[in-house]
C-alpha cells in the first residue's frame, strides 16, 4: 500500500480507536460500578444499622457485630477492601484510559448509588455519628448548649463513647445538624439515619466541587478526578458508612479555594472561616491562603492589604454570628483546648512519649508534653516553606495545603484516627494527573486498615508480648506506604512540589522529566 494511500486508513483507524477507547471505558464503568454497589450492600446486609441500633444498648466495634472468630473476621475485612479497591482501580484506569469522553452521568451516577447502598449499613469502624446525633439532641431536643453540656447530661437512647465530653466540634456543625435532629425529633433511628444522609450530601457536594475546579485548572482530568474521589471504598465507607463529618468541614475548605482560584477574596475567607467553625484544622491553611492572596492580588502591598480588609471583616462576624447562641465564655473552648491535650493514640507523637516514660523514665504529663514540642516543633520547621511556596500559583496553593494537612496528621497530631485522612485526599484529588494522584492512592489504601490491625494486635503474639510493637502496629500501617510515596516524590522532583507547569494538557501521569 502506497503512503497516500496508507494514510486515511491510518485516520480511520486512528478515528475507530478514539470512538472504541470511551465505549469500552463506559463498558468497564458500568460493570465495575454494578459489581462495587453489590459489594456495598452485601456489607450492609452483613452489618445492618437496624439490627444493632438502638437494641444492642450501647455502641459497636466491627469485632462485637460480626462473630467470636477475629480470624474469620480479619479475613472478611480484608477481603473486602481487597475487592472493593481492586475494582475500584480497574474503574480508574477505565476513566483514565477513556477520558475525556466518558459521560459524566456515569461517573456521577454510581457514587449516589454507592451512598445509597452504604447509608443503612452500621458505622463499622467508628461510633462518632452517634456522638453527633446525640450533641443535636442536646441543642435542638432540649435547648441546652452542646459545647458545654455533654450528652450524659441529657441521655442517649444507648451507651455510647465520650459520653461524659461535650462536642469537640465548632457551632456552625452543630447549627447544620438542625435540618436533621429538629424533624427526627424522638425517632431515634431516623435521626441517625438523617445523619449519614447529611454526610453523603457532603461527600457529594465535595465531588461537585471537585469537578468544578478541575475542569478549570486541569481541563480533561475532572472526570478521573470524580472517579479517583467518590468511587474510592475508603472515602465511601468513611463517609457514608460510618457518617463522619470531615467532608462538611472540606466542603468550605474546596468552596475557599474554588472562590480564590476566581480571586473573590471576600467570598473566599469567609469559607475557609466556614470551615474552621465546623472542626478547627482548616485554620492551617489560612496562611497559604492568605499569603497567596497578597501575592496575587493587584497593586503595592498597602493596597493589596486594603483590599482583603473587606474579606477580614466578613470572616470575623461570621465567626462571631455562629458563635453567639452558644458562648459560655472561656468554657465554650474548654474541649478543643483542654479537653484533649493529654489524649493520644496511633500517632508519632504517642510513640515518642511512650519511649520516653519507658525509657527515658519521664512522668506521663512530662512525656506528653515533650512528645508534642519535638513533633510540632519539627512540623513548623516543614510548614513554614510550605506556605511561602504556596504564593506562586493555584497549583501550588492546592499542593502546599494538601501537603500540609498530610504532614501534620504524619508528624503532629497526637489523635490520629484514619478517616482524618480525608482532609488531605480531598486535596490531593484536584491535582489529579500528578504524583500527587499516587500518594492519594497510597494514603487511602494504607488507611483502610489500622482498624484491622488496632482491634485484633492482641491476638498476634508477636505484638502482644511487646508493649513498643503494639502502640507502634497501627501507627506503621497506616504511615508507611504514603510516606515512601512522598519521600520518592521528593526525590524524584527535587522539590516539595510534585506537579509541572502545563500539567493538564499532558496526556499521561506527570514526571519531572
Amino acid at each position: 500500500m502506497t503512503s497516500e494511500a496508507a494514510a486515511p486508513a491510518q485516520q480511520l483507524t486512528s478515528g475507530v480507536s478514539l470512538v472504541a477507547r470511551p465505549r469500552a471505558a463506559e463498558r468497564v464503568l458500568w460493570i465495575t460500578g454494578a459489581l462495587l454497589v453489590s459489594a456495598f450492600l452485601a456489607a450492609t446486609a452483613r452489618i445492618p444499622l437496624h439490627r444493632w441500633f438502638p437494641d444492642a444498648g450501647v455502641s459497636l466495634g466491627f469485632p462485637q457485630i460480626m462473630s467470636d472468630d477475629w480470624r474469620r473476621n480479619a479475613l472478611e475485612y480484608a477481603g473486602f477492601v481487597a475487592v472493593t479497591f481492586g475494582l475500584y482501580a480497574v474503574a480508574l484506569f477505565a476513566v483514565w484510559r477513556g477520558r475525556p469522553r466518558v459521560r459524566t452521568v456515569l461517573v456521577f451516577g454510581f457514587p449516589v448509588l454507592f451512598c445509597a447502598a452504604l447509608v443503612f449499613m452500621y458505622p463499622p469502624t467508628a461510633a462518632d455519628v452517634f456522638h453527633y446525633h446525640a450533641d443535636a439532641r442536646t441543642m435542638w431536643v432540649f435547648d441546652r448548649n452542646p459545647l458545654t453540656v455533654a450528652p450524659a447530661a441529657t441521655g442517649y437512647v444507648m451507651a455510647i463513647s465520650w459520653a461524659d465530653q461535650p462536642s469537640p466540634y465548632g457551632p456552625l456543625w452543630t447549627l447544620l445538624t438542625a435540618p436533621v435532629a429538629i424533624p427526627a425529633g424522638d425517632h431515634w433511628y431516623a435521626g441517625l439515619l438523617g445523619f449519614k444522609l447529611l454526610a453523603s450530601l457532603s461527600l457529594l457536594s465535595c465531588v461537585w466541587l471537585v469537578y468544578r475546579l478541575v475542569r478549570r485548572t486541569r481541563p480533561g482530568w475532572e472526570l478521573v478526578a470524580v472517579v479517583l474521589f467518590a468511587w474510592n471504598p475508603f472515602v465511601l465507607v468513611r463517609v457514608a458508612g460510618n457518617g463522619h463529618n470531615d467532608l462538611v468541614m472540606m466542603f468550605f475548605v474546596l468552596l475557599s479555594l474554588e472562590r480564590a482560584e476566581r480571586r473573590d477574596w471576600l467570598c473566599a475567607f469567609p469559607a475557609l472561616t466556614a470551615g474552621v467553625l465546623v472542626k478547627f484544622a482548616p485554620v492551617l491553611l489560612g496562611p497559604p491562603l492568605l499569603l497567596f492572596a497578597l501575592w496575587q492580588s493587584e497593586g503595592d502591598l498597602w493596597q493589596r492589604v486594603r483590599g482583603l480588609v473587606p474579606a477580614a471583616v466578613v470572616s470575623v462576624a461570621l465567626a462571631v454570628l455562629v458563635y453567639a447562641p452558644f458562648w459560655a465564655g472561656t468554657d465554650t473552648f474548654a474541649v478543643p483546648v483542654d479537653g484533649s491535650s493529654n489524649k493520644m493514640i496511633t500517632s508519632l507523637p504517642m510513640l515518642i512519649q511512650f519511649r520516653l516514660e519507658t525509657v527515658a523514665g519521664m512522668a506521663n504529663d512530662s512525656a506528653t508534653a515533650m512528645a508534642k514540642y519535638l513533633t510540632r516543633g519539627l512540623f513548623l520547621l516543614l510548614y513554614l516553606p510550605l506556605v511561602w511556596q504556596a504564593r506562586r500559583d493555584f497549583t501550588r496553593l492546592v499542593g502546599a495545603s494538601a501537603t500540609v494537612l498530610f504532614l501534620y496528621l504524619l508528624i503532629a497530631a497526637g489523635w490520629y484516627r484514619p478517616w482524618y485522612v480525608l482532609w488531605p485526599l480531598v486535596l490531593l484529588a484536584l491535582l489529579t494527573g500528578s504524583w500527587y494522584t499516587v500518594l492519594f492512592l497510597a494514603l487511602s489504601f494504607a488507611n483502610a486498615f489500622p482498624d484491622l490491625v488496632e482491634q485484633y494486635r492482641m491476638h498476634w503474639e508477636w505484638l502482644a508480648v511487646d508493649g513498643w510493637r503494639a502502640f507502634a502496629a497501627p501507627v506503621v500501617t497506616q504511615s508507611w506506604l504514603p510516606v515512601l510515596i512522598w519521600w520518592l516524590g521528593l526525590l524524584l522532583w527535587k522539590t516539595w512540589f510534585f506537579d509541572t507547569t502545563g500539567s493538564a494538557a499532558r496526556p499521561g501521569l506527570e514526571h519531572p522529566s
